[in-house]
């Protein structure tokens, strides 16, 4: 808000906005999932809201302490992993939307009453031990990122506790193209085949936002 009332009547805005808009998504949101129980960043917040009243490209001036530096592989490490296993339901949301979103064939907005699917569904039942699993294992990779994705709600509803195989016939139907894409995966939906999608979005992710943040720096070393 203090950037739009500031800036909102510039030439350049649309475009300077939509940077830092990422800029802000890239370092923040790397920053609560590493730190969700502390509120340090109010005070980054309140810096930065008097840099974006002098400049409509703000430096983003957060000092550099080993629980909070988007550099390091331990950091990196952190957030892969809470990321997989986002049990934070502002963290998952937020996450999959900005999955959604890096896919280039998302031409749309999502639906503003999507729902998160478990592609596994979440309900055990006994007919999976005959495929491998355990209740345990069910349990263990149930909530993992792999194994959700976007959906409409209309198409949420009808899937319910449907497996795989015929949920993939209504994942092609669905206008979010990371849902879409699942509709390419093979027959089986295995834990194996959760890990492996929990580690691609993840570094889809983290790749995503270090772009976005680089980009910016890039643009503000250009402005001066």
């Amino acid at each position: 808000m203090t950037y739009y009332l500031s800036h909102r009547e510039e030439p350049e805005f649309r475009e300077n906005f939509m940077w830092f808009l990422r800029k802000l998504m890239s370092q923040f949101i790397l920053l609560y999932i590493l730190n969700p129980e502390r509120s340090f960043l109010r005070n980054y917040v309140l810096k930065l809201d008097l840099e974006a009243c002098k400049s409509a490209r703000p430096e983003f001036k957060i000092p550099l302490h080993a629980d909070n530096d988007l550099t390091t592989s331990e950091n990196l490490n952190r957030i892969r992993r809470k990321l997989i296993s986002a049990d934070s339901m502002i963290v998952r949301r937020i996450m999959l939307k900005a999955i959604a979103y890096s896919y280039e064939t998302q031409h749309e907005l999502l639906p503003t009453d999507f729902e998160i699917e478990h592609i596994m569904p979440q309900k055990w039942s006994a007919t999976y031990s005959s495929r491998g699993y355990t209740e345990e294992k069910f349990e263990e990779y149930v909530e993992q990122t792999g194994n959700l994705t976007v959906l409409e709600k209309k198409l949420n509803r009808t899937l319910s506790n449907a497996p795989f195989v015929r949920k993939r016939d209504y994942y092609r139907n669905s206008k979010i193209a990371m849902t879409r894409a699942l509709a390419a995966e093979s027959d089986d939906w295995t834990p194996e085949s959760i890990v492996v999608r929990s580690n691609k979005l993840a570094e889809r992710l983290i790749e995503h936002w270090q772009h976005w943040s680089k980009e910016y720096d890039r643009r503000l070393a250009e402005a001066h």
